[in-house]
């Protein structure tokens, strides 16, 4: 279907879909539901699931998806260092080595919530709670996890993979568009 498709056409999309990823209308949102502080490292745990689902809904596009994905994670990268220079209070030196241990972190995310997809909610619950909750977290903090807070978020990224498996790949990959659904804020609101 896509054949003769230019690769640059393909990598501009992966750009194209990184910013409805990182640009979250629904970001504050996260942060309030969620008791996330409002900081870099928070954006990066909210941004990087929703790159992650696209990741895994791109997968199944065989090389064109591969091509979009690729694109999409090198402009996470080129994103985080803009926004860390932004902050602007770190040296450069300073600044690699902490987007080195996030891209680190977000290469095991990958991983953990691959293998949370693919089991039960349980196991689902279990890689958010590891990556998105626990990771939030001092080590003094107490580490007791918010079952319905993961609940809520398990129930999202469900219901999102599940649409994201319905939406058109001509729409992801030529057109460069997503759409994210709402974060539901208690499990009685549940579709």
């Amino acid at each position: 279907m896509f054949r003769g498709v230019p690769k640059s056409k393909l990598k501009a999309s992966g750009y194209i879909l990184l910013t409805h990823c990182v640009q979250l209308q629904q970001l504050d949102k996260f942060f309030r539901v969620f008791d996330m502080p409002d900081t870099f490292y928070s954006w990066f745990l909210v941004s990087e699931l929703h790159v992650w689902m696209l990741c895994a809904r791109l997968m199944n596009e065989g090389d064109y998806g591969r091509i979009v994905r690729n694109a999409m994670v090198e402009a996470l990268w080129q994103d985080c260092d803009q926004r860390a220079k932004s902050i602007g209070d770190m040296a450069g030196s300073a600044r690699s080595k902490q987007i080195l241990a996030i891209s680190e972190e977000f290469q095991a995310a990958l991983f953990v919530y691959d293998e949370g997809l693919l089991g039960s909610d349980q196991e689902l619950a279990n890689a958010l709670w590891r990556r998105f909750f626990l990771s939030m977290r001092n080590s003094e903090e107490k580490q007791v996890p918010d079952m319905e807070k993961i609940a809520l978020l398990v129930d999202y990224v469900r219901r999102t993979m599940n649409h994201l498996d319905n939406t058109d790949a001509v729409t992801l990959l030529m057109k460069g568009q997503v759409s994210w659904l709402q974060l539901n804020e208690s499990i009685s609101a549940r579709s």
